[in-house]
């Protein structure tokens, strides 16, 4: 990740992109006399990454056909020239904007300065795009009065798509954080797909999440599918799964499954539907790998073992299913019968 306490905002240029992807283009960049305006953008536009997920850009032919990725080099070349490549870029975000239900705002497009990450002090290219506005009343003393007005500006807690660019690892498509509060229509995969063309880094913490994730799957779609395992061995599983990645600081993928599923077909169905996991998400996943707590602790709230039981019971399952037992009486009546030591 990065911090900015330090940060120097070094060159902004504005841009409104209108509804259907008509732009107004500024004529230059924002000149700035206030620092108490520069600190406020930096918190706004900077605040907001908060995430650990990491991408970069890519390109099904080469690197250097990403139209990002090449203004980004330009920019870091000399960064004197933001404003130009601000324009290059907010008219390939509008050529990129080609749904109708994508919104209109203000495209930010920012140069700052030193930024800290564990490689050391790096610049950055910030691209954010404010969509929504918030109400907000000022209030205005007029001698012996009181003046209220009202006015629409941009909530500095909560920009809508922004996208940062550090400069370092150039040569695999540098290091770059998103933020993309997209909506659920055809217009959602915009940003990310078409304007930016990313494609989520391989690390630690992409590799904990993917191997928790196919796992997950696995257990709750597919293995009901060729095997017979009811909640109960579910939910074993699924604690085993999670269980194992807060034990261990290093994740081997052989040690994982003997662990986990123990049965040798399970694995080797696991197995199978781990390699179509990763040829569906475009991942090559090592068998080993240090394993990223950030990854486990957002994963384990998908790994809550829950028995939902017609619409009046919820049962938390967090221990080993032979304590459980499931059963049907002579009327008919499904029921579990649960041991435990004590009442807490």
């Amino acid at each position: 990740m990065f911090t900015y306490a330090n940060a120097v905002l070094t060159a902004l240029s504005v841009h409104i992109m209108e509804a259907g992807g008509a732009l107004q283009l500024s004529n230059t960049e924002v000149l700035f006399n206030n620092e108490a305006l520069k600190k406020l953008l930096i918190d706004y536009s900077l605040g907001a990454f908060k995430d650990t997920e990491e991408y970069e850009f890519t390109h099904e032919t080469a690197l250097r056909f990403n139209e990002l990725y090449s203004y980004c080099n330009e920019v870091f070349k000399n960064p004197a020239r933001l404003h130009e490549y601000s324009v290059a870029i907010v008219k390939h975000l509008s050529a990129s904007s080609s749904h109708p239900g994508i919104k209109p705002g203000e495209v930010f497009v920012a140069h700052l300065s030193g930024l800290q990450t564990a490689a050391g002090k790096t610049d950055a290219l910030l691209i954010l795009k404010a969509e929504q506005k918030k109400d907000f009343v000022t209030v205005a003393q007029q001698q012996q009065d009181i003046d209220l007005q009202h006015h629409q500006g941009l909530d500095p807690g909560k920009p809508d798509k922004a996208c940062l660019v550090l400069n370092n690892q150039a040569a695999s498509g540098y290091q770059v954080f998103v933020i993309d509060h997209a909506g659920k229509g055809g217009e959602a995969k915009y940003w990310v797909n078409d304007f930016l063309k990313l494609k989520e880094r391989s690390n630690e913490f992409s590799q904990t999440k993917h191997i928790l994730n196919a796992a997950r799957h696995f257990i709750t779609d597919r293995l009901p599918t060729g095997y017979e395992v009811n909640k109960t061995d579910q939910a074993e599983l699924l604690n085993r799964s999670i269980d194992y990645f807060k034990a261990n600081e290093h994740f081997n993928a052989t040690e994982f499954e003997q662990q986990v599923f123990v049965n040798e077909d399970i694995i080797n169905a696991y197995k199978d539907y781990g390699q179509q996991y990763q040829l569906q998400h475009s991942l090559e996943t090592p068998g080993a790998f240090m394993i990223d707590d950030k990854a486990v602790k957002r994963q384990a709230r998908n790994f809550k073992s829950v028995l939902k039981l017609d619409k009046n019971f919820h049962v938390y399952i967090h221990g080993p299913n032979e304590l459980i037992e499931r059963g049907v009486d002579e009327d008919g009546r499904k029921f579990y019968k649960i041991y435990y030591r004590e009442e807490s």
